[in-house]
């Protein structure tokens, strides 16, 4: 037992080697002693585009594992009607329940700001430091280029930035990297910047 906590994601879980190595290694399935999804909204949101081996998890651990073993997922976005899915993707037991808190915080507030110049886009003057999520890449990079396109003379168009799955490790961490720094303004972001820390 040298290692408490185990981080695996779905699609090792899926490769052979690895389910032959450790998923069915005796002394491995002994110890384990639970079983946690983290961001369990991904297992649907991501299961049907980019990450299709997040659609099989929920029949890739059936008979793998003991039947009594605990499981759990949990996710700070996850719908009610989300939930209902998630437990059938997942073969929960009906008896399985549900813990739900609120998501709530003091320092996130809604804020609404007339555009002052809507012909000339001269708001664009002023950009503060914001993340636009997109549900596709398509979208964030369209809007990328839209922003780019009518950013007032004199701004530079390096203000503005794409953020998804199909950017290289190089490219994101200088997009964090520079946001952080106030060089990058406005980043167009899908859920792939969800788990990035930003300090800005």
């Amino acid at each position: 037992g040298e290692f408490q906590v185990g981080f695996i994601s779905l699609e090792m879980v899926k490769n052979k080697e690895f389910d032959t190595r450790v998923t069915q290694e005796a002394a491995f399935k002994k110890r384990i002693l639970c079983v946690c999804y983290d961001e369990a909204h991904t297992i649907l949101e991501w299961g049907s585009s980019f990450r299709p081996d997040y659609k099989e998890v929920g029949d890739l651990l059936q008979g793998q594992l003991d039947v009594d073993l605990p499981v759990y997922a949990v996710s700070a976005t996850l719908s009610s009607h989300l939930i209902k899915d998630l437990h059938e993707h997942l073969c929960f037991r009906s008896s399985s329940e549900t813990t739900s808190f609120s998501n709530a915080h003091p320092n996130i507030a809604l804020s609404v700001h007339p555009i002052q110049h809507q012909e000339t886009f001269g708001d664009l003057q002023q950009i503060k430091p914001i993340l636009v999520y997109f549900n596709g890449r398509i979208e964030a990079e369209k809007m990328a280029d839209f922003l780019i396109v009518h950013l007032p003379e004199g701004v530079s168009c390096s203000i503005v930035a794409f953020y998804h799955s199909q950017v290289g490790d190089k490219h994101k961490k200088e997009i964090i990297d520079g946001f952080e720094k106030g060089k990058i303004r406005a980043i167009m972001v899908t859920e792939a910047l969800g788990m990035v820390s930003l300090h800005n």
